[in-house]
């Protein structure tokens, strides 16, 4: 995570997020992305005026074949 600080200097932190492997990738990928995203909306709670999307994130829906493979 990155914050300006007042004097407009970055701090940057790093955090681990643990890996815990399975043996099913899909479901290990799932798992990993959900602990990143989560990490990652904690950090933006704190103080969301650090934050903000500069583009469309989701251009599409996924195809219909997907639909529902990604969600948490």
């Amino acid at each position: 995570a990155a914050r300006r600080l007042p004097d407009g200097v970055y701090r940057v932190d790093g955090t681990r997020v643990p890996v815990v492997r399975t043996g099913d990738q899909d479901e290990d990928e799932r798992r990993l992305t959900a602990a990143l995203a989560a990490h990652l909306e904690g950090e933006i709670r704190k103080d969301p005026g650090q934050y903000f999307w500069f583009h469309k994130r989701w251009k599409t829906a996924p195809p219909p074949e997907l639909s529902g493979r990604f969600q948490v």
